[in-house]
Order: C-alpha cells, then structure tokens, then sequence
C-alpha cells in the first residue's frame, strides 16, 4: 500500500464510517491505486499528483459525463492534500468479464450507442477541456520509438528518420476530414466499462478511467473499443459495429473507415510504446506480451496504400521484419 493507511481512515471518519475492512483492487497501467471499501459500495481512489495524476481532472470529466446522465461514480469526498477520492464503487462486472458469444454484440452496440450520445450532444460543456492535437499525438507516437524501437529493439534513429516519421504523421493528420469537437475519454474499452445489470438501457455502462479526457475526434474513442488489444473481436462484428456507428453519428462510412486507419495506427504505436515503458522502466512486464497484437493491428492498416510512406518507413527502419 503506497498510501499510508491512516490517512485513510482519516477521510472514512470523516464521513462517519469506523468499522470497515479495504481491499486493494489489481491495479492497471497507471499509477493510480484503487481500494474497496468492503460491504460499503464504495472505492478510494489514490491518484498522486506527484505521478502526474489528477483528482481534479476526474471530477471535472466526471460532471461533464454526469451533465447528460451518463453512469459515473458519484463522489462523496475529496482529500486533495493526500491525493484521495471516495467514490461510488461499481463493483467487478467488467465488461471483458462478462462477454461471451451471445452477448457480445449487444455489449458493443451498447458501448457504441454511449459514444454515440457523447458525440452527439451539442450542450458539453468542454471549452475548458485541452484540444487533442497533433502535438499530443505525436509525442504519444514517439514513445514507439522511444521505448520499442530504441530501448527494445536497440536500434539507433537518426534524427532524419525521426523526422520523416513525424512529418508522415502529420500529414495523414491533416488530411483527415473529421471533425474535432468531440469529448474524447481517450481509454474507451472493455476493461473500462462495468456493467451495471440494476439500471436500464444506457445506463447499464458504468463509466471509469476517464481523467485524461480531451477535446478531439470520436472516432478515437470507438477505435480504441474496436481495435482493443486486450479483446480484440471478429471482422464480421467490427464491420457491422462500423456501419452502425456511422450511422449512429452520421458521417460517411469510408470517412469512418480512413479515420479508424489512423486513429488506430497512432493509439498503437503509443500502446507498444507504453507497454515496453512499463516493462523496462517500470517493471511491469504483463502488457508487454500484448504487444503483438498491437503491432499486428498497425500492420493491417499499413497494407492500404495510403499509408505507403509510413509502411515504407516502418519496414526500413525494422528492417522488413514488421
């Protein structure tokens, strides 16, 4: 425990609760930690800002989400000193727990009616929220050459061929046609969805992880659940999730189809990168097996002849062995 348990007890007295027992929840990729308090639907989140992250990010997404009933842990106190939130606990229904083959399309088509009224719904109040720009991407990007191709692999980038990799990026960047004015909660899929079989229709996805959200594509989010390494899914069920979404948010199919391209080539070339981060700076070495269906997703999407130029510069610098 990296939190000192009397401060704990300090914020549960505080909110008149003396007899409890805390269970630590397996913790995910970040550096945050979650514990359950047993028997009293309710979790403490450590979320140490001295790690970069951020309690105020969480409500401020949180009330956004909230602002159009969407289910979000209702937050019952804050103590910033100490970096702690309690919080309402959702319990352990995952939705990577809970799909199976009968229930997998309707699971996704739930998921993506949710990004859908996201989308859709003109009055969030996201002014205040960072745009997801192509800065951000791009350093995103960078830590696939930082982490896998530098300190995995060992190979040497000259700073010519760092620079045609991010001259590549932008200008499929920018020639994207999409809009971006979306909230993207940047962590869509199924191991941040819970499901909630005591409330009804869209209110069944309990919402988590979503501090990081900014303002940029939705076609970032509905990648992320679709082309998820932890659970990738069928191409008949991809492709029937794709026709409805386009539809669900009305924009052209092939321009759903381009944006997916490369929104998914940019999220795994991140995800390989924070996979190997993990293993060799952090020690944490369970994602990095994941790393191959990332590089099997980025591989796909390079077969399509406008990413000539980046598949080129990927089988150069790997020496063919993508």
């Amino acid at each position: 425990m990296a939190i000192d348990e009397n401060t704990i007890r300090s914020l549960l007295i505080r909110n008149k609760i003396s007899n409890y027992k805390l269970e630590q929840i397996r913790s995910d990729a970040s550096f945050r930690e979650y514990y359950r308090v047993l028997d009293k639907n309710l979790l403490i989140m450590y979320a140490p800002k001295d790690k970069g992250e951020s309690l105020v990010n969480f409500e401020k997404i949180n009330k956004v989400l909230s602002s159009i009933n969407l289910s979000v842990s209702k937050i019952h106190d804050a103590d910033y000193q100490n970096d702690l939130l309690l919080i309402e606990d959702f319990g352990n229904d995952i939705f990577s727990t809970k799909l199976n083959h009968s229930n997998e399309k309707d699971l996704y088509e739930k998921a993506i009616n949710l990004l859908s009224i996201i989308h859709n719904n003109s009055d969030l109040e996201v002014q205040n929220l960072k745009k997801y720009n192509f800065e951000i991407l791009l350093n995103e990007s960078k830590l696939f050459i930082e982490w896998y191709l530098e300190k995995h692999l060992k190979l040497n980038l000259t700073n010519s061929e760092k620079n045609e990799f991010q001259n590549i990026l932008e200008s499929q960047f920018n020639s994207l046609t999409l809009k971006q004015n979306s909230l993207v909660l940047r962590d869509f899929h199924v191991d941040n969805l819970i499901y909630l079989d005591d409330r009804d229709g869209i209110n069944q996805l309990g919402l988590i992880d979503y501090q990081d959200a900014l303002v940029g594509s939705s076609v970032y989010d509905f990648t992320s659940l679709i082309e998820d390494v932890r659970h990738p899914i069928q191409d008949d069920l991809k492709n029937s999730l794709v026709e409805t979404y386009s539809k669900l948010i009305s924009i052209d199919q092939n321009e759903l189809k381009r944006g997916i391209s490369f929104y998914s080539i940019q999220r795994n070339l991140k995800i390989v990168g924070i996979f190997s981060r993990l293993k060799y700076r952090d020690h944490k070495k369970n994602y990095f097996p994941m790393i191959e269906v990332a590089l099997g997703f980025i591989k796909n999407h390079l077969k399509n002849n406008e990413y000539k130029d980046l598949n080129n510069w990927m089988n150069h610098i790997m020496n063919n062995s993508l």
